[in-house]
Order: C-alpha cells, then sequence, then structure tokens
C-alpha cells in the first residue's frame, strides 16, 4: 500500500471512472487483484444514480462471480498479467454457479490471455451475469497490472459495434496508467 500511496497526485482515478461512466453508462468499476489467493477486489467505482439491484445484480453475485479471476473480461485481464502459481490456482477453481453462458472453459480461457496483452483490453460476453456485457483493460504500472478498468453493460444498452466503448475503456486505463508514471515510483525497484 505504501508502494501505491502518493500514485495519483496529478490525475484522479475516482474522476477518470466518473468520467467514463458519464461518457459510456453502465457500471464502470476498477479492480486490483486481492492481497490473498487468486481474487479480484472492487477497489473503486462509478455506477451514476444506479443501484447495483436496478440491474437484477445481488451481493452474492458480485461476491461470487464478480470476485473470482475465473470469470468475466476483467478477471481474464488480471489473469493476463498475473504470476503463473497464481494463475494455476485461478484455474483449479470451479466456474461460479452465477456466472453466464459466457464463461470460459480453462483451454478457451487461456487462449484468450496472449490476445489480451497484445491488443491491450479484453471483451466479455455475458460471463460475469447473464445479459451483461463488458469490456475491460489494464491500467499498467511497468508490466504490472495495478488493476483493470471495467465497463459492465446491460446487453440491452450495449450496440453491435463496441469500438468507441473499446476506446474509452483504453483510454481511462492510460489515464490511471499515467498517473501511475507520475507518481514517480519506478516499479522494478518497488518489487
Amino acid at each position: 500500500m505504501q508502494a501505491m500511496a502518493g500514485m495519483y497526485d496529478h490525475l484522479d482515478q475516482h474522476e477518470i471512472l466518473v468520467d467514463l461512466q458519464a461518457d459510456c453508462g453502465g457500471l464502470v468499476l476498477f479492480y486490483s487483484l486481492a492481497s490473498v489467493g487468486a481474487r479480484r477486489v472492487c477497489t473503486d467505482y462509478a455506477i451514476g444514480s444506479y443501484c447495483p439491484d436496478d440491474f437484477g445484480m445481488t451481493a452474492y453475485d458480485i461476491f461470487t462471480a464478480g470476485c473470482s479471476l475465473r470469470t468475466g473480461a476483467s478477471g481474464r485481464t488480471l489473469l493476463a498479467y498475473v504470476p503463473e502459481s497464481l494463475r494455476e490456482i485461478a484455474l483449479t477453481e470451479p466456474i461460479p454457479e452465477t456466472a453466464g453462458p459466457g464463461a470460459l472453459n480453462n483451454d478457451d480461457l487461456l487462449a484468450t490471455l496472449d490476445g489480451i496483452r497484445v491488443r491491450g483490453y479484453a471483451v466479455g460476453r455475458q460471463e460475469c451475469l447473464p445479459g451483461w456485457d463488458s469490456v475491460a483493460a489494464p491500467a499498467l504500472w511497468g508490466d504490472t497490472a495495478l488493476g483493470v478498468v471495467l465497463l459492465l453493460k446491460p446487453l440491452s444498452d450495449i450496440p453491435n459495434d463496441i469500438t468507441d466503448y473499446i476506446d474509452q475503456v483504453l483510454g481511462a486505463a492510460h489515464l490511471i496508467s499515467l498517473a501511475a508514471t507520475q507518481g514517480g515510483r519506478n516499479p522494478q525497484l518497488v518489487a
């Protein structure tokens, strides 16, 4: 935590997420790797005037499919950047019962990880929750993912061409990455 303190002096991560949510709608979440196990945790969010109940989400949905690295664009994006030992732990876990019909089996999931690192983003088609699609991009500090910016929207609100959403999520992740760089910390020195 001390290594991350003061990283956002020049750019405000929360405001970046609020701006993304205002531009795209839906839910915007920032997931970080949890301190224990192969899990993710939501460390910041912007949901506008929405409440998770408005979208049919329950606390159980959020804390099962939402924390697993096995499901969703944000989980797969973090998996693309974690050490092999954490990846192996995540792959031994079952797909959460609350996951959507788009949740990937291990072989298909592993096949996406190199592409995520090359493209810089992942698209999730009903992976975490039925009826919801997502776009995720990592906020990087050198080669290390600080976390993942996630845009999550109901299918009824997503157009066929999501290029604009991809560009906006990539832009937000880039700004958060830039904030880390402006913090003047060298990830190789802290690691």
